[in-house]
């Protein structure tokens, strides 16, 4: 069993073929689960690793807000330490699904200070991150919350997230030749 109070942090190299030049080397800093949780005083261990990695952005994976009980202010306090130097990008997880559906007057607020702390949210949106006259582009896909329990899966299916459903909600990828 992991120790749901430590943080962990990994770092990955990733190398693609089709990758702008310009992007080589470009840091991407995802963060997730944190189901507000404070690991110290106002979490400053954890704003010290952001820091100390230096990324280019933060894309945030869901289930930074705890489904009861919780209004957010944990995370929306990580941001504001962070927003004035990183941009920040966040991707709905279950947890924030369970908020709206049990407490949409939380939600909403929770999702008006992420956006007036220029938070950009990705439900079901793609953006495009420029660097000179190169882009790379950002997706962000809001699962039906169905997706989230085990027992609507086919047990042995490859197919967790069908075509049909990412091309709903997403469009159709963009492929260059």
């Amino acid at each position: 069993m992991k120790d749901s109070n430590k943080i962990q942090n990994t770092a990955y190299s990733i190398e693609l073929s089709k990758l702008p030049y310009s992007f080589h080397g470009f840091k991407i800093l995802q963060l997730s689960d944190l189901h507000s949780r404070i690991f110290n005083a106002s979490n400053e261990i954890l704003i010290n690793l952001i820091n100390e990695s230096n990324p280019d952005i933060i894309v945030i994976t869901g289930d930074m807000i705890n489904s009861q009980k919780d209004d957010g202010s944990v995370f929306i306090n990580i941001i504001k330490k962070l927003n004035h130097k990183y941009p920040v990008y966040f991707v709905l997880g279950n947890h924030e699904h369970q908020v709206k559906e049990l407490n949409g007057e939380v939600y909403s607020k929770y999702i008006s200070e992420l956006i007036r702390l220029k938070t950009i949210i990705l439900d079901n949106f793609k953006i495009s991150i420029k660097k000179g006259n190169d882009k790379i582009n950002l997706w962000g896909l809001t699962l039906n919350p169905s997706f989230y329990w085990k027992t609507t899966y086919k047990k042995n299916s490859n197919e967790i997230f069908p075509d049909y459903y990412i091309n709903k909600k997403l469009g159709l990828c963009e492929k260059k030749m």
